[in-house]
């Protein structure tokens, strides 16, 4: 099962001048499972398939995707990165509204707990995410259902079976709607993301929808 530790903003997402928008960690699971990320939401593969897209629902663009995050501190930070990216890197730490800042490969941006995250190479393009769904899961916690198509579901297979453990982070061009660690592989390209009862799951459906 997948949980979060964050607590979602009380009302709509909206895009800001920087375009940057906080978001709540997430747990990529396989399979249902208790969190073990304080800051991630926990994400788990659906016990029904979601519904698929359909006419009335928004499509989506080239500017969502799903991406690498390559590191969450300056101590890890690839040696390709350039100088004034990890600069501003380290700033954002203390000053988040900075970012985020983006090298082309790489993009800075922080989390809604103020951590830094620095972003590398798309794993899914926006046109591989199929539907983005409101959902509740088995326990009566919120949940999203995110389906992917054919094709993003091969590369994503793929990806989680390489990286378990890491973080990814899920983005409407350069606003971060979510930031997931990787529990175990997704082979299916249907993912379940369960929050708190409290939580309102509407602001992430509504940023990879816009």
């Amino acid at each position: 099962m997948i949980t979060t530790g964050e607590q979602m903003p009380d009302k709509k997402v909206t895009k800001s001048p920087t375009r940057w928008r906080g978001a709540v960690g997430v747990v990529l699971l396989a399979a249902m499972v208790a969190a073990g990320c304080d800051s991630a939401e926990p994400l788990n593969k659906p016990t029904t398939p979601p519904t698929s897209s359909t006419a009335s629902e928004p499509a989506f663009h080239s500017y969502n995707s799903i991406r690498q995050v390559v590191a969450d501190n300056a101590d890890d930070v690839p040696d390709d990165v350039p100088d004034a990216l990890v600069t501003g890197f380290k700033e954002l730490a203390s000053q988040c509204d900075n970012g985020p800042i983006d090298s082309g490969t790489y993009l800075a941006i922080c989390d809604t707990n103020g951590q830094p995250l620095l972003v590398g190479p798309i794993v899914v393009k926006g046109e591989e995410i199929e539907s983005v769904e409101a959902d509740t899961d088995q326990a009566g916690n919120p949940t999203v259902l995110i389906t992917l198509t054919s094709a993003g579901a091969k590369v994503f297979a793929d990806f989680t079976s390489e990286n378990v453990t890491k973080r990814l982070a899920v983005l409407d061009d350069e606003e971060l709607c979510m930031a997931p660690s990787i529990q175990d592989a997704i082979l299916d390209g249907k993912i379940q993301i369960s929050f708190g009862q409290d939580q309102d799951v509407d602001d992430v459906v509504e940023c990879l929808r816009q």
